[in-house]
């Protein structure tokens, strides 16, 4: 039991919404080019997503992007332990209550399984579920070369929406040529990339220390933080000036425009209130605790793009008010989630 705590509090769980809101965004992108689009696996009607089957499949990919951040962090603590010996040096491999070997054994596992369904559903989704463990293994070096650890990062998480879309049955190559596919995935690069960026401000004694320059340890304390209050309002400039948002707008009812609106408006706000709090304390134990502002920010982003696809989609429930909230739903208990889960279960900064 001693174990299974300790593996529990290394997954850092309020992380679990920003692989899980990725992951969503894929399976509504799948979703609605299976409405409008041709560019799926024969096995798969247009219908598809009405039936059992489908619901299965999606509570799994689901289940798989929920459990996937954190599965992969006990794999980045590892790779990590020189620096968390200065940044968290009561983290559970750190001080030793986690034995490293069997929890790697444990993760490996897990994604062992979630290996051999992809192969089954669709092999071709190997390439994105691969190349974002990689790129997450890549990124405990990345980052110590400024901006390349941010491109790393964004990249590993933004493989969870294109696991999503191509284990459901999505074609690769549509999933890259397709605007309303390739535009969100973008957003979600660059969302992840800012956070990520958030996250330096806790670490910048022990990767300074060892010689690891992020962006805030090579700009200093001061002028990132003025970097910062401009990088948090460029999700909600992002969603306000997109190209797809004007045809959105102009080609859809305005009651699914506001669901979407509210949707990035939380988001962006988020992000806004998180790059104000780093620029007023840049240091100390708050840069910590401010973190869960900052991944409710990436969680509500993510999740506004689900709201647009649900909104756009529809899903042939054009009667069914549930299915064009699903993505307002799910901004709002992203947020609600990772605060709480954040408050009650990660009061030590140094873990």
């Amino acid at each position: 039991m001693e174990f299974l705590k300790n593996y529990i509090k290394s997954m850092r769980l309020y992380y679990a919404f920003v692989t899980l809101t990725c992951g969503w965004a894929g399976v509504a992108a799948f979703q609605y080019k299976s409405t409008y689009g041709n560019n799926i696996l024969e096995s798969y009607s247009t219908e598809f997503y009405n039936t059992i089957p489908f619901l299965i499949d999606k509570i799994i990919v689901l289940t798989i992007m929920f459990v996937g951040w954190g599965v992969n962090q006990i794999v980045n603590d590892y790779m990590g332990l020189k620096e968390d010996r200065i940044n968290a040096p009561e983290r559970p491999m750190v001080t030793g209550k986690l034995k490293p070997i069997p929890a790697l054994s444990v993760s490996l596992f897990v994604i062992l399984i979630a290996v051999v369904w992809s192969i089954y559903k669709n092999p071709v989704s190997l390439i994105p579920l691969l190349g974002g463990v990689i790129m997450n293994m890549i990124y405990s070096v990345a980052k110590g070369y400024g901006i390349l650890g941010n491109i790393t990062f964004g990249l590993s998480i933004s493989s969870c929406m294109v696991y999503s879309y191509t284990v459901l049955g999505g074609n690769l190559k549509d999933f890259f040529t397709d605007n309303y596919t390739l535009f969100p995935w973008i957003y979600v690069v660059i969302f992840n990339m800012i956070m990520t960026y958030y996250t330096y401000f806790k670490d910048y004694n022990g990767d300074k220390a060892s010689n690891k320059n992020t962006l805030v340890v090579k700009l200093g304390l001061k002028r990132a933080s003025f970097l910062g209050l401009f990088l948090s309002a460029i999700p909600i400039i992002m969603f306000a000036s997109s190209k797809l948002l004007g045809d959105f707008v102009n080609a859809y009812p305005s009651i699914q425009v506001k669901y979407y609106i509210i949707s990035y408006l939380i988001a962006g706000l988020l992000f806004i209130y998180t790059g104000f709090l780093y620029y007023k304390t840049n240091t100390g134990d708050k840069t910590y605790f401010n973190l869960k502002y900052n991944f409710a920010a990436l969680s509500a982003c993510q999740a506004a793009i689900v709201s647009f696809y649900c909104s756009i989609g529809n899903f042939n429930y054009e009667k069914s008010a549930i299915y064009n909230l699903e993505g307002l739903i799910l901004t709002i208990i992203s947020v609600i989630s990772v605060l709480t889960i954040f408050k009650l279960g990660y009061k030590n900064a140094k873990s």
